[in-house]
């Protein structure tokens, strides 16, 4: 089957080196082993993709959707996380295969992102949507945790991009995750979705069990970590420009927070750590894979929440890298 990959996939699956290559030239020969193996027809391929090849299908008996992930972006570990959720707070996963980077999924409607509910009214469906899905057992994880992984990230992409924001940014951002990482309780951990923002959070085609809010979650990262992590992204990944009209940013950011946080009974404090950390790692990261104008906008909300408040009480100096 000829299909015209998005440029975001294509984009996505070149920073992979060798094996994106491989993988985007083996995209016909896989999408026809796909077809005979779970009788398929195609119908459109989603356009604003950019982890995986996401196309509407039809099986023997119902629509579905296909989704094939490019190499390095975390799949076996999504997969993991669905099949475990059983779709209580997620797309249902009705087949895979690992070989083949392929999943089929449930059908979905419109992200929350395309309604016109105001931004604390997506917040409350997102914290609702997540207490469901926090329901995924735990599994135990070496390595690094979050906060150490997001402050690696951090220091390296600052470096990597010329240092597009500034020093003390950074260095708030840093200070903000080490915080989190000195108050890391293992017990205190769930599978994480990783990312839930309003265009993560896709409306079911009917009422179904595991969906009490209409919406479930899609491309989770299932990384085990607080459920405040969770809900601090949530608000980092709110509207940019939101943030750099209010009078007061960091009065906006602190009520987001704390309208989260009492939603599903965490520490506010902790949501505001992480949505601080996030928010910049958000920048950094668009800036990296070719967003430029909504990367520059979250590091210049991130600016603006940081100067509408005192200094932090513990800084950490960035390293130039």
């Amino acid at each position: 089957m000829a299909v015209v990959i998005p440029d975001g996939v294509r984009r996505t699956a070149l920073e992979r080196g060798e094996a994106g290559r491989a993988w985007l030239a083996g995209l016909p020969e896989r999408l026809d082993r796909l077809r005979d193996r779970w009788a398929l027809s195609f119908d459109e391929v989603y356009g604003n993709g950019t982890a995986a090849l996401v196309l509407r299908v039809r099986t023997a008996d119902r629509p579905a959707v296909l989704k094939l992930a490019a190499p390095g972006t975390g799949f076996g570990r999504q997969l993991r996380t669905l099949a475990a959720a059983r779709g209580r707070g997620y797309v249902r996963l009705h087949a895979y295969d690992l070989s083949e980077h392929a999943a089929l999924l449930e059908p979905l409607g419109s992200a929350l992102a395309a309604t016109r509910l105001p931004v604390p009214r997506r917040l409350d469906v997102l914290a609702e949507t997540l207490h469901e899905a926090w329901q995924v057992p735990v599994r135990a994880e070496p390595g690094p945790g979050k906060a150490e992984q997001l402050s690696h990230l951090l220091q390296s992409l600052w470096a990597r991009l010329g240092e597009p924001c500034s020093p003390e940014l950074i260095a708030e951002a840093l200070s903000a995750a080490a915080d989190r990482a000195a108050a890391h309780r293992p017990e205190g951990s769930v599978v994480c979705h990783g990312d839930p923002h309003p265009g993560n959070a896709l409306a079911v085609a009917s009422p179904r069990p595991g969906a009490h809010t209409g919406y479930v979650l899609v491309d989770p990262a299932g990384v085990v970590a607080e459920p405040a992590y969770d809900l601090g992204v949530a608000v980092a990944r709110t509207d940019p420009h939101r943030v750099l009209a209010a009078p007061a940013p960091a009065d906006l950011v602190r009520a987001d927070c704390a309208r989260l946080a009492a939603s599903c009974g965490v520490d506010p404090e902790a949501v505001w750590a992480w949505a601080r950390t996030e928010r910049v790692a958000s920048g950094l990261y668009l800036l990296r894979f070719g967003h430029p104008a909504l990367g520059r906008a979250y590091l210049a909300a991130a600016e603006a929440v940081r100067r509408d408040r005192r200094p932090a009480s513990r800084p950490v100096t960035a390293r130039r890298t």
